[in-house]
């Protein structure tokens, strides 16, 4: 039988009689599939009295034995000759679905607009409503059974006409045009689904006919970025495995290996009862067939022409010493390294991925270093299911091949939020930053740390990019600013000098005649460079605060000599994070400069040491052959990274990412220096 046929039976009988059981006494028996009578406090389930009433019993019972001719020819009969039944809305109601029945949607229609007018009841005209769309739906009159089902309040219907109802209502998106928004009914039925048994779903063919739909809209669904929205939002419904399939099945097809092992795996590994678990499972076996790359080929994805080719060249030679490329007296690593110009637009960084993949048969690639393209080459190395260890301190899309290796904002302002929090006992912050996506986003992850920690912000200033003078920066932050705040402490100094004849103001009477500043804080995170921090601390000293009255607080840049020689003593006490320290009394660290600086001649910086750190560890999850690789292989020997011991801390895979230790630094007198306590994870 096809599906359509199915379907317009089910609406014709099972959900139907949802509505029919209303309608009946409770000395009519029924059937094992339909829903129990529900009560109702206002209208009698039978008004009739006599004749009347067994009338109304006998045509219920020919309607549930499915004499549905029978029924309406003593429908007919009863109606010629009783006033009483032309005005009960529960024989309109039975009417239009003894018509349903017969095929005549269109003259159902009518029976249920007459009972929807006639009846006093508004639960029973929830099911009057819900019965109407279904004639409108198999009139073919799509539009207005949406318009009739939007008036329907689910939550007023039993549990199986619940689920019927959302059914319904995809139904009819689909037959609009809109397979999109007909799945995402289907999907918010399926939580309805613990509400009625298995076995009345199953009985009433509910879980199958959802499935059936779905996957027909999902025909229909050429986005993919669609249905990946579909899988994220909806992991806890029973149509799970639906998606799952659907996707890694496209995956597969467009020899998107990454994306299709992501979720063709899942799928093979968390619902292996599926009726797609075996098809699923030769389609992952071909997928990890198509993922052989030359173990002695790496990528690597860096800017190496225009304004950040600096950088691009430091993280290059991070990479060629972690590799060993220049070094005699260590073994060969027998690695090529494919390098390629990402350069600085997101098309440039995907053409450049796409060569290092389809040319040159890299089994990992190391990079992005920068953050414009980073959620598209991501993408599309997850997809490719090609390893991937990112620079960038921007997160890319997530993925099982995709390994974030740089600390992003949220790492920093999270781990200095925690120092400040767990090791010196601050509980209130104030927070100054910068205007402009950077700022915000240092604001927001340090908001949510102090908040999950229990601790209060009590003040947050913003100044522009641009920003030279920060003296009203300073005021807003410190309560000197909007001084109609402070009217009663204007009034109490004017009152003080009245009472104590202090007329003249100069440098010892200055006190009497400006407000205080309020420092309401006992950390002040301000997530910018060094040379912006050096302005900003002296400018609040400058403002009468006491140099120890609270800490700053910042992130990497802050590791600078450029903070010490601008904001000077105004430093003191700082605390910031980062991954490398020059001066580290690590063994690791030690060596690793001085590596660096007789190979390159120059003292490294952090980009250095995560690029070098990043090149071992692929190093290392490469393994001694040098032969074919399979890139699931390189990636479940990353996944299984725990306690490398890098230059830039010790790295261990969890929750989902490659995360380090990262160093706690301090400014004591003229030097940064790392702080006594244990360096925090991120």
């Amino acid at each position: 039988m096809k599906i359509q046929n199915y379907v317009r039976c089910l609406l014709v009988g099972a959900l139907t009689l949802t509505a029919c059981a209303t309608t009946q006494v409770s000395s009519v028996p029924q059937p094992q599939n339909a829903v129990p009578d529900r009560e109702w406090s206002n209208e009698p389930p039978v008004p009739f009295k006599g004749r009347e009433k067994t009338s109304f019993r006998k045509i219920q019972d020919l309607y549930q034995s499915r004499q549905y001719e029978e029924a309406l020819g003593e429908m007919t009969k009863v109606e010629a000759r009783s006033k009483q039944w032309k005005v009960t809305p529960q024989v309109q109601n039975l009417y239009g679905l003894l018509l349903l029945a017969q095929k005549s949607p269109k003259e159902a229609i009518q029976r249920f607009q007459l009972a929807i007018q006639l009846s006093k009841n508004p639960s029973f005209n929830t099911f009057l409503r819900y019965n109407l769309a279904t004639a409108e739906y198999e009139a073919d009159l799509y539009k207005n059974a949406q318009t009739t089902l939007q008036t329907v309040k689910p939550s007023e219907l039993d549990p199986l006409t619940r689920i019927k109802y959302f059914y319904l209502k995809a139904l009819t998106l689909k037959k609009l045009s809109d397979p999109a928004a007909s799945s995402q009914e289907l999907f918010v039925g399926t939580y309805h689904f613990k509400d009625t048994s298995i076995k009345v779903r199953q009985d009433e063919h509910m879980d199958d006919l959802y499935t059936h739909l779905l996957e027909s809209n999902f025909s229909e669904i050429p986005q993919a970025n669609v249905l990946e929205a579909f899988a994220k939002d909806h992991a806890g419904s029973p149509l799970y495995p639906v998606i799952l399939f659907e996707i890694g099945k496209r995956a597969s097809d467009l020899r998107q290996p990454g994306m299709a092992e992501s979720y063709l795996g899942r799928l093979v590994r968390d619902f292996p009862q599926s009726k797609y678990a075996a098809e699923a499972g030769e389609l992952l076996k071909n997928v990890q067939g198509q993922s052989i790359a030359n173990g002695q080929s790496v990528g690597v994805l860096l800017p190496l022409s225009g304004r950040f080719e600096k950088f691009g060249k430091r993280a290059l030679q991070g990479i060629q010493l972690g590799f060993r490329v220049f070094n005699q007296d260590e073994p060969d690593s027998k690695v090529t390294l494919y390098v390629e110009d990402s350069g600085e637009t997101e098309e440039s960084t995907l053409q450049a991925l796409n060569k290092l993949y389809y040319n040159n048969n890299v089994s990992a690639v190391i990079g992005p270093l920068l953050s414009k393209g980073v959620e598209a080459v991501t993408k599309k190395a997850q997809e490719l299911g090609l390893p991937m260890l990112s620079l960038s301190q921007q997160a890319g899309t997530e993925g099982t091949y995709v390994f974030q290796f740089s600390v992003t904002a949220r790492d920093q302002a999270r781990a200095v939020a925690r120092y400040a929090f767990e090791k010196t006992d601050m509980r209130r912050f104030a927070i100054l930053y910068p205007q402009g996506k950077f700022g915000e986003e240092y604001l927001n992850h340090f908001w949510d740390a102090v908040e999950e920690l229990g601790g209060k912000i009590t003040g947050v200033e913003s100044y522009s990019e641009n920003e030279t003078d920060f003296r009203s920066v300073a005021d807003r932050l410190l309560g000197l600013y909007y001084k109609d705040d402070r009217i009663r402490e204007t009034r109490e100094l004017e009152k003080f000098r009245r009472e104590n004849n202090i007329k003249d103001r100069n440098r010892r009477t200055e006190k009497y005649f400006k407000l205080p500043p309020v420092v309401d804080f006992q950390g002040l995170f301000i997530p910018d460079e060094a040379k912006i921090v050096g302005q900003i601390l002296p400018t609040l000293a400058f403002r009468d605060v006491e140099v120890d009255s609270f800490k700053p607080l910042g992130i990497s840049t802050w590791n600078s000599e450029e903070l010490i020689k601008r904001a000077d003593r105004f430093a003191g006490g700082s605390i910031f994070v980062d991954t490398f320290f020059l001066n580290s009394d690590s063994d690791e660290v030690k060596q690793f400069i001085t590596r660096h600086e007789k190979t390159f001649g120059v003292l490294p910086t952090a980009i250095e040491a995560l690029s070098f750190d990043a090149a071992t560890l692929l190093d290392r999850a490469l393994g001694g052959n040098r032969g074919s690789i399979s890139r699931s292989q390189v990636r479940e020997n990353l996944v299984s990274t725990k306690d490398f011991k890098g230059v830039t801390g010790k790295v261990s895979y969890r929750d989902g990412k490659l995360s380090r230790d990262m160093r706690v630094l301090t400014v004591v007198g003229k030097q940064i220096l790392e702080a006594q306590e244990p360096h925090l994870s991120q």
